[in-house]
């Protein structure tokens, strides 16, 4: 109960701080077109071995087996919490954002109606709920006996 309840927090601060569509917009403009082409592993080798890594290093540091960390490399299906350990032992912190995979205009339409979904439910949802709560609160009066 604590837990949906913070994530409940979070989701409204989220909501009332500053627009995540345009902070997404920001970063999906940052990042250079050739960084997104390479698949994670390549990433991956690429660092390994510009810092003069072996994987096994790699796994004893980060906790993981070097079979995890050869199958990283390979571009096999993985764990994000496998990719972190492995970037934080190299010394990275290993971040995940979403980027737009269309035009600038396209991600502002869908920011919109992203917006207009959120309004819609701060408008609808929450009074609707808020009146279904009070009409069970009726029906259980009516049913009690002796009410």
């Amino acid at each position: 109960m604590a837990k949906d309840a913070a994530s409940l927090e979070s989701l409204k601060a989220l909501l009332a701080g500053p627009d995540p569509f345009e902070i997404l917009a920001g970063y999906g403009q940052a990042v250079p077109g050739p960084w997104r082409d390479w698949p994670p592993e390549r990433w991956f080798v690429t660092l390994r071995c510009m810092l003069q890594m072996t994987q096994d290093q790699i796994a004893r540091k980060s906790g993981l087996n070097q079979s995890v960390v050869s199958r990283l490399e390979g571009g096999f299906d993985a764990r994000l919490s496998s990719w972190r350990k492995a970037y934080a032992a190299m010394g990275f912190d290993l971040v995940l954002l979403p980027v737009a995979l269309s035009s600038r205009e396209s991600l502002e339409a869908r920011a919109e109606e992203g917006r207009a979904t959120v309004r819609w439910w701060r408008q609808h949802a929450r009074p609707r709920r808020r009146r279904m709560r009070a009409l069970k609160a009726d029906a259980v009066k009516e049913e009690a006996p002796g009410a």
